[in-house]
């Protein structure tokens, strides 16, 4: 994969005066002597590439902790281990130092993500063509952030600009406000981008991948018909189909993947962090997540391994997520942190045809997703409550572990509050389907507000 400008960008990264780490602290920024200047970042394409790859990479780097978070927060993962029993319990406050953390980083993206909007606008020594795709990128990138803060946090501050004086003053938005700046932005860079991935691969987002997402943003609030013709598109530009064997499923480039984030080593950190555990694995598969597939589903053969651990002297299986495999750098066979793939895009089309009544359609949208898994298809004819129940178990066996999917799917069904209180003791209604605003935040900014019931 020729992605060498990566080593580039992270060579740049001690170099970038545009970092922050949180919205109150983005007031400093005099960069130290032996930095760059914001001018000289941007100074050429090369540079400016090198800088937008380098938001690709803090983006990856957000990953790991809030896919194990938000997992154990709903039923899909188990865990004990003291950096997420806060969050397996249910029982997060806003003093939680994880969640000001993921706001932090979030916010640091979203930053990286205004400056290359802000720097490339009036390229001197490379074409606006170029400068375009850059601030396409950027966009992209700043909406997946925003759609992540805004359904874990309700409403939160919208930060367009590297203004940092009023970006440490910003008062929440409304999430529908957010949502509307997704939409309108993913819009723009669909049209804008080219079906062609740059710099080969797909580590770095193409036409299909602002579709996909803002197919999300259109399910989410429940535009069924926008959404079901954005999936349309992309399913039907033939790039993701079909789908590879379960086991190859997330190989580096495999078919079905839309966007997936490069990293260096070939494997995806987070993996070697559960799969070579000593002793106790820090997450496993919680038991309703295992109960949910049948002997014969090859998801279950394929992305799920076993571990037996000693628990009161007496040994115990554990279940673990086995999507990926690599543990250590692999450069052969690659594996690349896949955020985006068209399995998603034929759930979310199922589900807007079923409640639009072309149930025929999401029963062969469904048999796509169990076909690929070996299990016997959905016959035609069924009842709608039935289909919407069988995508609800689908999805649910297909997305498991990426990136906090099930958190937001039981979100946006509203359905939370149903599945999680009976089986979190903690889970509090109307209050436990968002988390906290940071108390730090708060403190800094006293223009934000709680969100209700912390």
């Amino acid at each position: 994969m020729k992605l060498t400008i990566n080593n580039f960008a992270l060579g740049l990264l001690t170099s970038l005066a545009v970092l922050s780490t949180s919205c109150s602290e983005m007031l400093d920024l005099n960069p130290p002597k032996n930095q760059l200047t914001i001018d000289k970042v941007f100074a050429d394409s090369a540079s400016a590439l090198a800088a937008t790859v380098q938001v690709y990479s803090s983006l990856a780097g957000v990953y790991s902790n809030l896919n194990r978070q938000l997992n154990v927060y709903t039923d899909e993962y188990v865990s004990n281990a003291s950096n997420l029993i806060d969050f397996y319990q249910n029982q997060v406050t806003p003093e939680n130092t994880a969640i000001s953390q993921v706001w932090n980083r979030f916010y640091s993206v979203i930053y990286q993500c205004n400056n290359v909007l802000e720097q490339t606008r009036n390229p001197i020594n490379y074409s606006e063509a170029f400068g375009q795709q850059l601030r396409m990128e950027a966009l992209f990138i700043r909406s997946f952030c925003f759609y992540y803060l805004s359904n874990m946090f309700g409403d939160v501050p919208l930060i367009t600009s590297t203004d940092v004086n009023r970006n440490a003053k910003a008062s929440r938005t409304k999430k529908e406000s957010v949502t509307d700046q997704i939409i309108a932005d993913l819009t723009r860079v669909k049209e804008s981008l080219s079906p062609i991935y740059s710099g080969g691969g797909k580590a770095r987002v193409n036409k299909w991948a602002a579709a996909a997402l803002l197919v999300r943003a259109y399910y989410s609030i429940g535009q069924w018909e926008n959404a079901e013709r954005l999936a349309d598109e992309v399913i039907g530009s033939t790039m993701y189909t079909p789908f590879a064997a379960p086991e190859n499923a997330f190989k580096a480039e495999s078919r079905e993947t839309i966007f997936e984030l490069w990293n260096a080593n070939g494997f995806v950190p987070e993996t070697s962090l559960v799969l070579t555990a000593s002793t106790n694995p820090p997450v496993f598969l919680s038991t309703q997540l295992i109960e949910s597939f049948s002997e014969e589903d090859l998801r279950r053969k394929q992305w799920v391994t076993e571990v037996i651990v000693t628990v009161n002297d007496e040994p115990v299986t554990h279940y673990l997520p086995y999507k990926y495999r690599n543990t250590t750098n692999v450069f052969e066979k690659p594996e690349y942190l896949v955020t985006l793939r068209c399995a998603e895009q034929f759930l979310i089309r199922a589900e807007c045809r079923a409640r639009r009544g072309e149930i025929d359609g999401a029963i062969a949208d469904l048999n796509v997703i169990k076909s690929r898994a070996g299990l016997p298809a959905l016959e035609q004819g069924a009842a709608a409550e039935d289909v919407l129940n069988e995508i609800a178990t689908e999805w649910r066996r297909e997305m498991f572990g990426e990136w906090g999917n099930r958190f937001f799917y039981l979100q946006q069904n509203g359905r939370m509050d149903d599945v999680l209180e009976a089986v979190k003791p903690n889970w509090r209604n109307g209050v436990s389907a968002l988390l906290p605003i940071p108390q730090n935040e708060i403190t800094y900014n006293h223009n934000l507000r709680q969100n209700e019931g912390y």
